[in-house]
Parts: C-alpha cells; sequence; structure tokens
C-alpha cells in the first residue's frame, strides 16, 4: 500500500486525524458490535489503517479483519484512483468477490455523505470509488470488474436507470455521480437485447413520464439533477439512430422525434 498520503510526522495532520477518528469509530462500532466476532480486534486493524496506512491480510476467516472496501475507501486520507484501486486488490487478494457488472452497493453516496460534510473524508470521494471500480466507459467497466458487457448490460442497465430514478427524486444530491455514470447508462443501451428491453421497461416508462412533465416541473429539481436529466435526454436525442426502435417508442413523443 502505498503510504505517501500518511503524513506522520506533520503534527497538524496527525491533530486532524485525531479529531476525525471518533467519527469513523461511531460508523464503524455501529455494525461491528453486530456483525463481527471480534470487534475490538477489527476496530484495531481499521485505526492502525486510519492513522499510520498499515494493513495486513490475515491467514484466518476474516483475512481483513471484518474492514471491506468501503471501510477502507473511508479510512484513507486523501484517496485517489490509484490508492482506490489497491485497496480493491487487496480486498479481492483477502477473499472479496468484488467481479461483476454495476450494483447499488458500490455506487451507494449516502454512506459517505455524512462524512463529507463533516470534512472527514474529500468533497469528491464517490465520484473516485466509481472510477476506481469501473473506469470512464462501460468497455473499461467490463475489463476492471471482469464482466461480459453484452451478456450483462441488461441488469447493468436496469441498475442504472433505477439508481438514477431515485437520484432524481432526491432533495440531497451533492455528491451524487449521476453525471458520472451516464457514458455507462448510454454504451449499456445500445447493447440491449429485445428481453433486456423489455425487463427495462418500466424504467424507460418512468423516464418518459419525466420526460413529458420536465417543463412544467423543472424548477423542482436542483441544478445538478437538471444538468444530468437535460444531458440524458441530448445523450437520447444524438444517439437516436443507433437506438433500438423498441426503445424509441418510449421517448419518441416526450422528445418530440420523428
Amino acid at each position: 500500500m502505498n503510504k505517501d498520503a500518511w503524513k506522520t510526522s506533520d503534527s497538524e495532520w496527525v491533530k486532524k486525524r485525531e479529531k476525525d477518528w471518533p467519527e469513523l469509530e461511531k460508523y464503524l462500532a455501529e455494525y461491528m458490535s453486530v456483525d463481527m466476532y471480534f470487534p475490538k480486534e477489527h476496530m484495531t486493524t481499521a485505526k492502525e489503517f486510519f492513522f499510520k496506512g498499515v494493513i495486513e491480510l490475515k491467514d484466518d476467516h476474516s483475512p481483513l479483519r471484518g474492514l471491506n472496501a468501503i471501510d477502507l475507501f473511508l479510512l484513507h486520507p486523501s484517496l485517489d484512483i490509484d490508492d482506490a484501486r489497491e485497496i480493491i486488490d487487496l480486498c479481492i487478494k483477502g477473499g472479496k468477490i468484488l467481479k461483476g457488472a454495476f450494483t447499488v452497493h458500490y455506487l451507494i453516496d449516502g454512506t459517505c455523505q455524512p462524512f463529507i460534510d463533516k470534512g472527514v473524508v474529500q468533497p469528491d470521494i464517490v465520484e473516485v470509488i466509481v472510477e476506481a471500480f469501473y473506469g470512464k466507459n462501460y468497455d473499461e467497466a467490463a475489463k476492471l470488474r471482469k464482466f461480459d458487457k453484452v451478456k450483462d448490460c441488461s441488469d447493468t442497465h436496469y441498475s442504472l436507470l433505477d439508481y438514477c430514478s431515485r437520484y432524481l427524486s432526491r432533495h440531497r444530491t451533492e455528491y451524487f455521480p449521476a453525471m458520472q455514470l451516464l457514458p455507462f447508462i448510454v454504451d449499456s443501451m445500445f447493447l440491449l437485447p429485445k428481453e433486456g428491453i423489455k425487463k427495462c421497461g418500466f424504467q424507460f416508462k418512468q423516464y418518459a413520464k419525466r420526460m413529458k412533465k420536465y417543463p412544467e416541473r423543472k424548477g423542482e429539481y436542483t441544478e445538478k439533477q437538471k444538468a444530468f436529466f437535460e444531458a440524458y435526454m441530448q445523450a437520447i436525442r444524438d444517439n437516436w439512430d443507433q437506438i433500438d426502435p423498441a426503445i424509441q417508442e418510449y421517448y419518441r413523443e416526450p422528445l418530440n422525434m420523428p
């Protein structure tokens, strides 16, 4: 593990870490006390990593002492893409299964939100985590997470549409990586087979309803929500000829397409 971010000889850095630790300790304790056999040992491991960047794979049933990727991301003092991928690789070596297409678990911003608000972690941590797991486009995501981009595109597209639909209904959105997810949504849409289009039909209907009502309800959205939704609609217009006719039928009227 690259330890450059752990400035242990800097007294101000250490003081800030000491101030922030109770926030993460409380978060970890809430589930460790319920889910872990040895919560004190797991907390010791977390604290060592938080203050010193030290973590070792243990040769037992819980090699990372109960910690998972999101815990280590939060415990890192200044996470970047390379550091996050080191953590992902470490978790895989420790027995975590992090293969597969997009799942809501890895995209949740709610876990990070209170720590961003309090200045415990950096404001862009969610974007860093998403890119570390999935890269910048759908092809890269398939390589990084080792899934079949054609076979798994139906589940991917449904998950992303569902996730972003819930985002559009939320009041707090400043840390949500919706715009970052748009390329994955568009790329996977082009690959949807007939059964995938049927699977996503409910989501297409919901988005079409939003499109119809958008002009009159635009003021109900935050600036980030508007930017995402308008970019999504524009992406469909720009790629109209590449979209399956069955999907076009959902969006033809609300987008005034020929």
